[in-house]
């Protein structure tokens, strides 16, 4: 491949780094991240007051997929300047750890990541969080899974088919506050609400009864906790004690 380079009329700088003005030549890898716009025009601003991307190629496969640099490719495709790039390295997986203490991956870069690699669990994820407008973090917490950075990271989060059902369904419910209760929406609220669905004796028939006799009992709150004890506040407004769900002194 490399030896095809000079061919294809791209310049050889030194053993290992290349330049081309051929911006067609490269594609970005679903693995990778998502471009964010804001980084783009931050390096678009650097780069012209200071361009050091001759001292910082690219890495790409020998396909030319971008494993590495995918910001600069697109300030620099934007600026209309060469493209500096290697050929081969570290896989895209390793480059992201590496990368962690300039521009940390997030979770939901990680979930990408999988997804592209082939895994059920993380396109369903990805899927979700996509569909449902909500952190992977928030998706754990409404289904009683551990979701978090670091699990994310080693790619054994396990988030099935009934698991997706499950949000979906909390989901679901949660749209019958948006007409009467605009902070519904925020994720707090979703998290709260999903704890009082766990609480034994919930029935989701008796919110909807609750919505249409005492709305008002239902506030905005600070935190997930608040929003909580004001769920189960308005939940047992007015109801009989047989009727009534508690959070258990151990908490959920």
């Amino acid at each position: 491949m490399i030896t095809e380079l000079a061919e294809l009329g791209d310049e050889q700088l030194n053993q290992t780094v290349y330049v081309t003005r051929d911006y067609n030549k490269f594609s970005l890898k679903n693995e990778n991240r998502k471009i964010k716009p804001k980084k783009v025009e931050q390096l678009v601003n650097a780069i012209n007051q200071l361009d050091l991307t001759e001292d910082h190629p690219i890495i790409v496969d020998e396909n030319f997929g971008i494993e590495d640099g995918q910001h600069r490719f697109t300030a620099c495709m934007r600026l209309g300047l060469p493209i500096y790039y290697k050929i081969g390295g570290m896989a895209l997986g390793g480059m992201a750890i590496l990368n962690q203490n300039q521009d940390p991956w997030t979770a939901e870069d990680w979930i990408r990541y999988y997804a592209a690699q082939g895994s059920d669990s993380y396109t369903r994820l990805q899927n979700d969080t996509e569909k449902h407008k909500i952190s992977a973090s928030a998706v754990g917490q409404l289904t009683g899974l551990r979701i978090y950075k670091e699990e994310v990271m080693s790619g054994k989060i396990f988030y099935a088919e009934g698991d997706s059902k499950y949000l979906a369904s909390v989901m679901a419910e949660l749209k019958v506050f948006s007409k009467t209760h605009k902070f519904s929406s925020i994720t707090i609220f979703k998290i709260a609400y999903g704890k009082l669905r766990s609480l034994d004796n919930f029935k989701f028939s008796q919110v909807k009864e609750q919505l249409e006799k005492c709305p008002f009992v239902l506030t905005k709150q600070r935190g997930i906790l608040d929003y909580l004890d004001n769920l189960v506040e308005f939940y047992n407004y007015n109801r009989s004690a047989k009727n009534k769900i508690f959070i258990p002194k151990e908490g959920i």
